[in-house]
């Protein structure tokens, strides 16, 4: 009995020891489980991908790529990481192409930051240095795209350009970012200390941008940008430019913008002023002022004959000067010889209310409908004075950008009638639009005569005729104004016109802004312009 009682408690014994060993044993394993959880709670960290979308192209009408985004790698470092591991940094600074020393002082004005561009957009050419710089903790090398501007000579002011990280911040760029910038898309991991990916939580694919088509034709473009900057140089101007456009789409084929670099003095070169800064036109206005004259007269004025007082009249205590000294003209020749006494007198002679009529019935005053950042509305004076009426009939008083005088030309040319004007995303079959009459079929008609004639012998616009095509339009010469007042021998010389006169195709406005030798005039310096131009576009590029 007794050793059967022992027999007992012995085998009790050892199961309480083993109950006890695997009680133990489950709580090391615990104790160990709890150690690897914060470990890992420790270690494992969160990281974000971000996949920067491709901004979409901008392609011109003939395809050219004229904006669009080139890939580069960029260099990034974590400065808490790099300052405790000095032997990186000289590798960092022969990939950078620096001095050590210059990299370290550099490095540690950050050395709090956990994040720093160490250098973007790099080109690497050697295999070697992109392999060097991989699986180093502490050290990004990220892939990275900038924005690249193949016609930026000739296009740059229009197309605008994007800041380091990709957004628009001038021009067209910064007119269609939404739309250009597409979606970035991202992955958000859990990683280990060692860099490899435990778990995807999240992604999202990027959306990328459409390109983006403009109406400019690269060859008249470059075609006109060569004839503005030769233009400029001959005549030492402080800038020119030029506008085209195809009448029977209302499509914009050239915006040229020429700085003289030796003028500049700091102004923004890349400035789309043909669209955003305004001018007084001066007698590219007359036009207007000749269709408001014919349109108020309860006479037929054609064969009228209006006393010019060979060139000097005085008139309310003041005096206007006509440069073509005449005791008398007819009313074709005051818009042909482009007489300020003549418009002067022809406008005063009519019901008053020319400021308002040009705000209600012509398309120069308001925005052009483009959408380009900047684009101001014109602005004419009001309530003017009898004076002030007369020089608004030959340009002063009233200011609007060049692109809106090319809209009213292109309304001349156009038969009378109003018609939109597009740069971007245009109807490759042509502009629908409502036709809205900005004078009559027999205004027109009668204009269209006079503006022949100012274009042909013995008209102030002469030169600019053109080989193989017939021209009609308007010279331009104005006061430049500056703090308030009109410069006495500082001027804008202009012109503006359409060809064929028959079957207009082009509408073109050139403007020369401060010449300064070899000519002032608008017939001298801006017509033989007009005519390169029209010539160029019409018959070297052929475009349809």
């Amino acid at each position: 009995m007794k050793h059967h009682a022992r027999m007992r408690h012995g085998v009790l014994a050892m199961i309480w020891l083993l109950l006890g060993a695997m009680i133990v044993g489950r709580l090391v394993g615990l104790l160990k489980q709890q150690q690897f959880l914060s470990d890992k709670s420790r270690y494992a960290s969160h990281k974000t991908h971000t996949y920067q979308s491709t901004r979409g192209q901008i392609v011109a009408q003939n395809g050219a790529i004229v904006a669009y985004d080139k890939s580069y790698k960029s260099l990034a470092i974590n400065p808490r990481v790099i300052l405790k591991k000095e032997y990186l940094i000289s590798r960092l600074a022969r990939v950078m192409g620096v001095a050590p020393v210059s990299l370290t002082k550099k490095i540690s004005a950050r050395k709090k930051s956990h994040f720093m561009w160490l250098k973007r957009f790099m080109v690497v050419q050697d295999q070697s240095i992109d392999e060097d710089l991989r699986d180093i903790e502490g050290v990004y090398w990220l892939p990275d795209r900038q924005r690249s501007y193949p016609y930026s000579d000739e296009m740059g002011p229009i197309i605008g350009r994007t800041d380091v990280d990709g957004a628009g911040i001038e021009g067209l760029e910064y007119q269609l970012d939404k739309q250009l910038k597409g979606k970035s898309g991202y992955e958000k991991i859990i990683i280990t200390p060692q860099g490899d990916t435990v778990e995807v939580v999240e992604r999202k694919h990027q959306v990328i941008s459409p390109e983006v088509r403009i109406s400019l034709d690269p060859c008249i473009q470059h075609q006109a940008h060569e004839t503005i900057r030769e233009a400029v140089e001959r005549h030492q101007a402080l800038r020119g430019g030029a506008i085209v456009i195809d009448i029977p789409t209302g499509q914009i084929k050239a915006l040229v913008h020429v700085h003289n670099t030796n003028r500049s003095h700091g102004a923004n070169t890349q400035k789309a002023w043909m669209l955003t800064d305004l001018y007084e036109p001066g007698s590219l206005f007359k036009p207007i002022s000749m269709s408001y004259v014919l349109a108020q007269s309860k006479e037929n004025i054609r064969d009228k004959i209006v006393q010019t007082h060979q060139g000097q009249w005085h008139f309310n205590k003041e005096t206007i000067i006509d440069v073509h000294k005449a005791s008398e003209m007819s009313v074709v020749d005051v818009l042909t010889k482009s007489s300020n006494i003549g418009m002067s007198k022809l406008i005063l002679e009519v019901p008053r209310g020319i400021q308002r009529w040009v705000v209600e019935q012509w398309p120069i005053l308001s925005r052009t409908g483009l959408g380009f950042p900047g684009e101001p509305r014109g602005r004419v004076v009001s309530n003017p004075s009898e004076f002030e009426t007369a020089t608004l009939s030959f340009g002063y008083g009233i200011s609007m950008t060049m692109m809106q005088l090319a809209k009213a030309y292109l309304a001349i040319a156009n038969g009378g009638f109003e018609q939109p004007i597009c740069l971007v995303n245009c109807n490759k079959s042509g502009t629908v639009f409502t036709k809205q009459r900005v004078m009559s079929e027999e205004t027109h008609q009668l204009l269209k005569h006079m503006l022949t004639r100012a274009v042909s012998k013995g008209g102030t616009g002469y030169k600019a005729q053109s080989k193989g095509s017939s021209v009609a339009g308007k010279t331009g010469t104005a006061h430049k104004i500056s703090q308030g007042k009109y410069q006495k021998n500082r001027y804008v010389a202009s012109f503006a016109g359409f060809s064929p006169v028959d079957k207009p195709k082009w509408v073109v406005v050139v403007l020369i802004d401060d010449p300064l030798s070899k000519g002032y005039y608008g017939g001298e310096v801006a017509a033989p312009l007009f005519s390169h131009i029209v010539f160029d576009s019409a018959f070297q590029c052929k475009s349809k």
